[in-house]
């Protein structure tokens, strides 16, 4: 589900602006598609590989001492 957020703006004379978010004419996840040699299981090895080397990173990163 997509919560559509809104807000308030005042200026510093005290008037209040509503801030609504404008209408989008199609969704971000619509995008074009391309034509790829590749195969699904070679997607999901790269994917994995991804992964793998963020959870390596988040391993380093939490060896490091903070002072």
């Amino acid at each position: 589900m997509i919560r559509i957020q809104t807000g308030v703006s005042r200026n510093k004379d005290g008037r209040t602006f509503a801030l609504i978010p404008e209408k989008m004419s199609s969704s971000p996840l619509d995008v074009p598609s391309i034509q790829a040699d590749i195969t699904t299981q070679e997607i999901v090895n790269i994917i994995r590989e991804g992964r793998e080397r963020g959870r390596a990173r988040t391993l380093d990163d939490s060896a490091i001492k903070h002072y």
